[in-house]
């Protein structure tokens, strides 16, 4: 097998799990509730199109190698190495910890196979990139997560350094 077809099929999975990633923080923007939702929705509004950025420098990456990019729904839905997310409503405690795990997974993935990239400096360069930026929304989302908590009786943001309550 070619060096261009290796790093093709490596470009290839990593579009894949990029665009289910940009899929699934949609869902779970569209499923969020407890108040105040804004900033977590907000949020993931923000990450959703720097996925989908990332998702297009990875195809046109595959492209300038003479390769096809897929991102047809069938495609993600039958090679993605993401799990997939609960259907229904998610609090934000639950989204944090999800898509936490969800950009830990697809970070963890790219950087798996960065050593098979094939004297392509510039593919291996790209996703290095994504992986990194990647784990930093992974900690943002555990930052936040440990921070703030809805309290459930109260509905109300509470953080965990004045509600005496030391829960991750």
């Amino acid at each position: 097998m070619s060096s261009i077809h290796i790093n093709g099929k490596i470009l290839q999975a990593a579009l894949v799990d990029l665009l289910d990633l940009a899929s699934q923080l949609r869902q779970s923007r569209w499923n969020l509730v407890e108040a105040p939702f804004r900033p977590l929705h907000l949020q993931l509004d923000e990450l959703t199109n720097q996925v989908r950025a990332w998702a297009d420098e990875v195809a046109q990456s595959i492209r300038a190698i003479g390769e096809v990019p897929d991102g047809r729904v069938a495609t993600v839905a039958a090679t993605s190495r993401l799990a997939e997310l609960p259907l229904g409503e998610v609090t934000q405690l639950t989204v944090l910890e999800l898509l936490a795990n969800q950009v830990d997974e697809v970070a963890t993935q790219i950087r798996t196979q960065l050593p098979e990239l094939q004297q392509d400096l510039a593919a291996k360069c790209l996703v290095a990139g994504i992986a990194d930026r990647l784990d930093t929304q992974a900690s943002m989302f555990r930052m936040q997560r440990h921070w703030h908590y809805i309290a459930p009786s109260k509905g109300e943001l509470v953080t965990s350094r004045n509600s005496g309550d030391d829960r991750p």
